[in-house]
């Protein structure tokens, strides 16, 4: 049994290294309308700080959310300043023995488009206590969200995307109450429900591909199964950690509808399913989706 593997801001060189390799390669190369970081050493590491200000903040509007009891690290969204204006920031402190939080941004993407994007980081499953934690604080979110929508109007809120490290494994499990239950049953839908991976292999991969699997409808059930992993956590365990989950615009002032159209686990080549042998330390593959908007 692996205690502890070391986490890659234990690693300072090739912290920073990687860092700037996901922001030239990944994030500048086909920049995104939306970046959510999750462990963001706001307080840690001044260096990745700057790092990320010298070179994204011409190109993004970069919001903050430190975690609460003076912890280090915490949330980021970075808006593409092109096709995004933030209207409204709110902060969601959970407040309890986690020490975690949410940010939520009100936006207008193309300035016609209102659109609310969550960032969240939720407790990692220690012991059963922190299952149930985890429960709360998805509550805790999703009660917001609706509270907001009441306080400025569906037509001003619109749709909403949640992503984030929920640590969630997204399937039953001996009865525990997951996140995904909460978030299904309040009417959101999975983006990977609807755009199921399809693993991609490397041509020297000793792996066979997986068959191509039927796209099903999107639906509010909770999601298929289906096995990729984010995240090699601390005690060196390969499991499903991050997520984006989404909700149409309410009924009764829908301007569009948002389709789930893709969505991988980066490098996308070696396959959803798989841990990059290559990566010893704890770390976590970035999670991308792509949303078309139809309007009503």
């Amino acid at each position: 049994m692996v205690d502890h593997v070391r986490r890659l801001a234990e690693d300072q060189p090739g912290y920073l290294t990687r860092h700037r390799r996901i922001i030239e390669e990944v994030i500048l190369t086909d920049p995104p309308d939306f970046v959510c970081l999750q462990e963001f050493q706001l307080k840690g590491a001044p260096e990745l700080c700057r790092l990320y200000d010298s070179l994204l903040s011409p190109k993004y509007d970069m919001r903050y959310l430190q975690r609460t009891s003076f912890k280090q690290d915490g949330l980021a969204i970075l808006c593409l300043r092109e096709t995004v204006s933030v209207r409204d920031e709110i902060p969601i402190i959970y407040a309890d023995p986690g020490d975690r939080v949410a940010l939520m941004l009100n936006v207008w993407l193309r300035q016609t488009i209102p659109l609310t994007i969550v960032n969240t980081h939720l407790t990692f499953p220690h012991h059963a206590y922190d299952e149930r934690l985890r429960g709360t604080q998805i509550m805790k979110l999703t009660k917001v969200v609706d509270e907001f929508r009441a306080s400025k109007g569906n037509r001003t809120v619109g749709g909403v995307i949640v992503a984030g490290d929920l640590n969630d494994p997204l399937v039953p499990c001996l009865g525990k109450e997951l996140v995904s239950d909460h978030l299904s049953s309040q009417g959101y839908s999975h983006v990977d429900s609807s755009t199921l991976f399809i693993p991609k292999r490397a041509p020297s991969s000793s792996h066979t591909p997986a068959p191509p699997t039927p796209s099903p409808q999107p639906s509010t059930d909770v999601p298929h199964p289906l096995k990729f992993i984010t995240h090699r956590n601390h005690k060196g365990e390969e499991v499903t950690a991050d997520h984006i989950w989404f909700s149409q615009p309410a009924p009764d002032a829908a301007q569009y509808r948002l389709e789930p159209v893709g969505s991988s686990v980066l490098p996308d080549h070696l396959g959803a399913d798989l841990w990059p042998s290559a990566w010893a330390l704890s770390d976590h593959r970035p999670l991308t989706a792509t949303f078309v908007v139809h309007p009503l």
